[in-house]
């Protein structure tokens, strides 16, 4: 595409923060939701396969946890911060990169446990060497 254009598939919707990793895009609406499209070879789509996808999905795992509230891409990576502070993160981590003390690219999210007494509140992503 050369020019701008809607996404339909959002249209109904109103986006209010927007990431993107080398091939894949993320989206969180205005009611919490998380909806991602592009590259899924990784599982940084957080679909549950390392499909990919052309048009926003929502990822219904973080529906039932709570509302996102901070998101951000790495290259092949993803992580979303939810209400409360707790971080989960999905997709690529060769690298350690997801922080669930294996090296491996996990299609599926699973979440990264911190402290009670600490709260994620902002997350930032980078690319993979």
């Amino acid at each position: 595409e050369h020019t701008p254009r809607r996404v339909e598939h959002l249209s109904k919707r109103r986006a209010v923060m927007l990431a993107c990793g080398a091939n894949h895009v993320m989206a969180v609406t205005d009611n919490g939701s998380l909806w991602t499209w592009g590259d899924g070879r990784y599982g940084q789509l957080g679909h549950g396969t390392a499909a990919d996808c052309g048009r926003p999905t929502k990822i219904k795992v973080l529906d039932e946890i709570d509302r996102v509230v901070g998101i951000a891409c790495g290259d092949d990576f993803s992580a979303a911060i939810v209400h409360g502070g707790r971080l989960y993160t999905w997709g690529q981590g060769w690298h350690g990169q997801l922080g669930h003390d294996r090296m491996e690219a996990k299609a599926d999210e699973k979440g990264v446990k911190n402290k009670p007494a600490k709260q994620v509140s902002t997350a930032k992503a980078g690319k993979t060497p």
